[in-house]
């Protein structure tokens, strides 16, 4: 399980230090903008700090005191402001904005020891469906797969996805024997098949054990053409914006990532046209679209209120 983004593989070698204590420098001097609490942004006040792609959390800061419990980069989403703005800086790309801050409030929520990390994968079949059709659906067209393989590589990765969300230690038979019911419903395939396929595969902590996963109970000599840097260049434009390779990339191993992707599909027009947007669509049936948002939304807002400061 991967609390931060700088945990995941696309990250994990990234060199950190000098961006952290910048950061805290600008926090300590009060240059952080924090009018999305718990959420602090670095913004174009702060040109001394090093650009970051990706969400800083606690977890990067280590034992120093009174560290943000996320803070990212909004420079690129906003300017400084004119004076007859009354503002000290104006948004200059909404979409992008929203889409970051709706990933921070998720990314708040699953690094707080009061929640459960469950609850992200309770939040709707919406968001494990339109995963599973985008990863087997992407990679059985592109490798020629015929429907039975391409239900193979759907098991696998819904199991990969319910694994994401548990520690290894508390993966057991009890958590194993839900998440087959769980894929069960998902796939439509028969639970006794899942569990026939599902045997086979240990706990996959990253994208490199699905990828070992897929290449062992996928029964197709094509398979040995996958890599993590296969699946990297054919999912990874499936959104739009700044760093939208690196973020979809980061979404193969963290599910609040995920999460805020398909949440922004369904809400936020500019992103209408990326290719996750279009798998969100057709895995919309049933209303699991207004019953994702709903969970979402209360989640969120949940969220935000134990976490604003008495004031």
């Amino acid at each position: 399980m991967f609390l931060s983004p700088y945990q995941t593989s696309p990250c994990r070698d990234f060199r950190l230090e000098k961006i952290v204590s910048e950061v805290m420098i600008a926090r300590i001097d009060g240059a952080l903008l924090r009018e999305n609490w718990p959420i602090e942004m670095v913004g174009p006040s702060s040109p001394e700090v090093p650009i970051f792609t990706q969400p800083l959390t606690k977890l990067e800061f280590g034992n120093r005191k009174d560290v943000p419990e996320v803070v990212f980069d909004a420079r690129s989403m906003m300017r400084l402001g004119r004076a007859n703005d009354n503002k000290p800086y104006v948004v200059s790309n909404y979409a992008e904005m929203e889409f970051t801050l709706n990933r921070c409030r998720l990314l708040t929520y699953w690094l707080s020891d009061g929640f459960d990390k469950l609850d992200m994968l309770r939040a709707g079949d919406l968001v494990p469906i339109a995963w599973n059709h985008w990863i087997s659906r992407t990679l059985s067209g592109r490798l020629g797969l015929d429907p039975e393989h391409q239900m193979f590589i759907e098991v696998a990765a819904a199991f990969y996805y319910c694994a994401l969300h548990y520690e290894e230690r508390l993966f057991d038979e009890q958590a194993r024997t839900k998440s087959v019911q769980q894929i069960s419903r998902w796939t439509r395939v028969p639970a006794q098949r899942v569990f026939e396929i599902t045997d086979q595969i240990g706990y996959i902590t990253d994208i490199k054990g699905f990828v070992e996963t897929l290449k062992k109970v996928v029964p197709s000599s094509r398979m040995e053409q996958v890599s993590v840097a296969f699946l990297y260049a054919l999912l990874g434009n499936g959104w739009f914006g700044a760093n939208r390779n690196e973020i979809v990339c980061v979404a193969l191993e963290h599910p609040p990532t995920w999460v805020a992707l398909v949440y922004s599909s369904l809400q936020q027009r500019g992103y209408r046209n990326a290719t996750i947007s279009k798998v969100v669509e057709k895995a919309t049936r049933g209303g699991n679209d207004k019953d994702f948002i709903k969970s979402l939304q209360f989640m969120m807002r949940e969220l935000t209120d134990l976490a604003t400061p008495d004031r």
